[in-house]
C-alpha cells in the first residue's frame, strides 16, 4: 500500500479506535508521520509512494505517537526499532 492510500479510517483501524474523539490527533500524527518519514529519509513528498513498505512505518509512527501522547511530559528517547530498520533503508540524507 502507498503512503497516499493510507486515509484516517485505515489508521484508526490499525490503533483499534472506533469512535471520532480523537480524529484530529490522529490526522496530525498522520501529518507528522509522514513529514518525519520524508525529512528523515529524504525523499520527497511525490516519491513517498515509491517505495511501498513505507506504509508500514507510517502505521507504526502513528501508532507510536497516538499511544504516546499521554507521556508527553516524561520523554524518553524512544526508537521503534521497525521504523528505524524501514527508514534507514530508504534514506538519502546520510549527512
Amino acid at each position: 500500500m502507498k503512503i497516499s492510500e493510507v486515509n484516517l479510517d485505515g489508521v484508526k483501524n490499525y490503533l483499534g479506535v472506533y469512535d471520532d474523539k480523537d480524529d484530529d490527533l490522529i490526522l496530525s500524527a498522520m501529518s507528522a508521520a509522514k513529514k518525519l518519514i520524508a525529512d528523515y529519509t529524504g525523499i520527497s513528498d511525490e516519491k513517498l509512494d515509491d517505495y511501498p513498505d513505507l506504509s508500514i512505518a507510517f502505521y507504526c509512527l502513528c501508532s507510536d505517537m497516538y499511544d504516546s501522547r499521554y507521556f508527553a511530559g516524561n520523554y524518553q528517547s524512544y526508537n521503534n526499532p521497525t521504523v528505524d530498520i524501514i527508514l534507514n533503508m530508504h534514506r538519502r540524507n546520510l549527512l
